[in-house]
């Protein structure tokens, strides 16, 4: 199966769908959503990965709730984590992370804009 195949995907897109200002876009060949040019999310196998803030990101990862997000075997990314469910559809379970990613990335194009 390719990177960017996969039943996560679809839950993805549904989870993702009703958010506000959030566009379809790809990155590192996976499908991907992005807000205002950040991206929240992207489909990665059959996981999940987003960019939190890096206490959230350390949390999850201490707690063994998710991983270090690390495309093709590259460096891993700061403050970005994949998430991985047996069953695509457990990842309604972290809507309110998928969410928390997509606020995030609002934050961080607003702190671009802010001069000095």
């Amino acid at each position: 199966m390719s990177r960017n195949q996969g039943p996560s995907r679809a839950v993805l897109d549904e989870l993702l769908s009703a958010m506000r200002g959030v566009t379809r876009h790809t990155m590192f060949g996976c499908p991907a959503r992005f807000t205002d040019r950040k991206m929240v999310a992207c489909v990665y196998g059959d996981s999940v990965a987003m960019k939190l803030p890096v206490s959230v990101a350390a949390s999850l990862q201490s707690a063994r709730r998710a991983r270090p997000f690390q495309p093709y075997d590259k460096s891993t990314m700061r403050a970005w984590v994949q998430i991985s469910r047996t069953d695509p559809q457990d990842y309604r379970l972290n809507q309110a992370l998928i969410q928390a990613a997509a606020d995030f990335a609002r934050l961080r194009k607003a702190d671009q804009g802010v001069a000095g």
